[in-house]
């Protein structure tokens, strides 16, 4: 109701008396009357995309004009399809639990002036045949419909909404995800990760936030907040926490004292250097049938240039002995280790981590997925992406 009472053109809808209901960052409205090919009166619901300003609607030059239709063919006085603009059939649920029948495209001259405007337009052409045969039928019923408002986020997600991918994105919603380490890949798991309608997004990391690890992590501090020298997770929490409310730092390293606390997630980023410590949790969610990402950058200087790899193992229960084996074990020389491979790229980060959470996508169905078991390596000499094969 909150969004209604900001927007002038949706209070005005609501103010007339029409059935105005908010949901999943679409606009619907109910008890729209039109005529049935059997020249009778029935009644179905329109929807419509929805632009925002932060928290207030607003209709542009470059907002959808058309709109969704819940009920049978519409049709005129004769019978026949309805010619006041164009409509194309097709059943899909463009909302949880929302089906729509068909959609409307009909654009004036100079496109609609705001949101009222564009669904008085669509229902005064549907009504336009019952006028005529002077069948009264009015959608202004002054009923009030309680708007949904269940979302993560604190303004709504219409990015999904304009794509018609809410129904596709909804189905992590129930989710609880981990991403253990927050430097140049984990930060960007998380920076795509809070796009996405999760319940809830746990990070660890116990390191505090210095220079360099601004310049292989998305945004930017200031050096005020530099000189403070917050703890990682916390600043990218109080950072994504103004888009997502179920973001939860934990100012620490995930140890072996501490795998329990991994049980309740629901899937796992891994995005740490490969150490002792990565091994028993990457045991440990083996034993547990937790599914996660492994994600490793290798990259070092080699004649003047950086040379490397990028590495993205997903491991479900599915196919957890066929690929495990992918991850590499911890070094024999730690220290030696990092001084030889501590080459960092910001878009080397943020590919290993749009190669993790792309894997996660597939793994639950947002993204085409042939079922095959997910290991690939990316080679930055030649742009070549070599992935397992059975």
């Amino acid at each position: 109701m909150e969004l209604i009472t900001r927007s002038p053109d949706l209070k005005q809808l609501y103010d007339d008396g029409y059935e105005i209901q908010i949901a999943h960052n679409h606009i619907v409205l109910h008890s729209v009357p039109y005529l049935n090919a059997k020249k009778e009166l029935a009644y179905a619901v329109l929807v419509s995309n929805i632009d925002l300003a932060g928290d207030v609607a607003q209709y542009g030059p470059s907002s959808n004009h058309q709109v969704y239709f819940a009920g049978d063919r519409p049709c005129g006085v004769d019978g026949t399809e309805l010619q006041a603009f164009g409509c194309t059939p097709g059943r899909q649920e463009i909302l949880p639990g929302l089906w729509i029948d068909h959609a409307f495209s009909a654009k004036p001259e100079g496109n609609y002036r705001d949101y009222h405007h564009k669904m008085t337009a669509y229902i005064k052409k549907l009504r336009a045949p019952l006028i005529e045969l002077g069948i009264e039928a009015d959608a202004r019923t002054y009923r009030t419909v309680d708007s949904q408002n269940d979302s993560p986020f604190h303004f709504p997600d219409t990015n999904s909404g304009r794509g018609g991918m809410t129904v596709i994105n909804n189905r992590v919603t129930s989710q609880k995800v981990a991403i253990l380490g927050l430097g140049g890949t984990g930060s960007y798991v998380l920076d795509f990760l809070a796009k996405m309608p999760i319940a809830e997004i746990h990070m660890f990391d116990g390191d505090v936030l210095l220079s360099h690890n601004t310049f292989r992590a998305p945004g930017s501090p200031s050096i005020e907040q530099l000189r403070e020298m917050i703890n990682k997770a916390v600043y990218h929490a109080e950072t994504y926490s103004r888009m997502h409310k179920g973001i939860q730092p934990h100012d620490y390293h995930m140890t072996e004292a501490r795998l329990s606390e991994l049980d309740p997630f629901n899937f796992v980023f891994i995005c740490m250097d490969s150490s002792p410590e990565q091994q028993k949790i990457t045991e440990y969610l083996l034993t547990r049938s937790i599914p996660f990402v492994n994600s490793g950058l290798n990259m070092r200087v080699h004649d003047s240039t950086l040379r490397g790899q990028v590495r993205t193992t997903l491991i479900t229960p599915q196919h957890a002995e066929k690929l495990k084996e992918y991850i590499p074990p911890p070094p024999a020389d730690p220290d030696k280790e990092v001084y030889e491979s501590n080459a960092q790229i910001a878009e080397m980060n943020a590919l290993n981590a749009v190669m993790a959470v792309i894997a996660w996508k597939r793994l639950y169905g947002i993204y085409d997925d042939l079922g095959h078991p997910d290991h690939s390596v990316f080679k930055i000499r030649n742009g070549d992406i070599f992935r397992y094969e059975d």
